[in-house]
């Protein structure tokens, strides 16, 4: 019998995720392995060499693989896994509502499909509300709120956006933006 060990190993590029896109497709770096067990942290297993695995609620994950060598030596080896709620989004900071097709509106970039409460109101210098909607697929066009004709000034206008994610959670983004046509 053969005294050979397994080295359990492997990259999982993806440890960050959010519900929107919870998916992970770690890479078996094992050496001399025969057969392969898959724990994902979630009462869900694996014997295949490089799965694909789905998270379907938050929460943090240990994925665990152990490498099982033909004479029955295993090493284990595991990745902590943060699946987080989709309240994550990237807010621009300059916006050119020239009509040119590029950055033309100024909305919040990324997953915001699952929040619920949302609101979203831009603020003029004077502290008047530019834009004010409850629609995360609607943004700002630089045109004031009150008369879609009147274009917006180029300069400096404050954001708030209130909003609840999936799990309950509160949240309020503040910040500015420069207008600049």
């Amino acid at each position: 019998i053969s005294n050979e060990k397994p080295t359990a190993a492997f990259d999982n590029p993806d440890n960050q995720l959010t519900l929107k896109s919870a998916t992970i497709n770690p890479t078996n770096k094992s050496i001399k392995a025969a057969t392969y067990l898959w724990d994902f942290g979630d009462r869900t297993t694996s014997t295949l060499p490089n799965p694909s695995h789905t998270f379907i609620t938050i929460g943090k994950y240990k994925v665990t693989l152990k490498a099982i060598h033909s004479n029955g030596c295993v090493d284990s080896t595991f990745s902590l896994v943060t699946v987080g709620s989709v309240a994550d989004f990237y807010i621009p900071n300059i916006f050119t509502p020239n009509g040119d097709g590029k950055n033309d509106i100024f909305v919040p970039i990324g997953i915001v499909g699952l929040l619920s409460g949302y609101e979203f109101t831009v603020f003029d210098r004077w502290g008047g509300i530019a834009f004010y909607t409850t629609d995360s697929n609607q943004g700002w066009d630089g045109r004031s709120q009150k008369n879609q004709s009147s274009e917006a000034t180029e300069g400096v206008y404050l954001y708030q956006i209130k909003y609840t994610t999936e799990d309950g959670e509160k949240r309020i983004a503040k910040g500015s933006v420069t207008l600049i046509k």
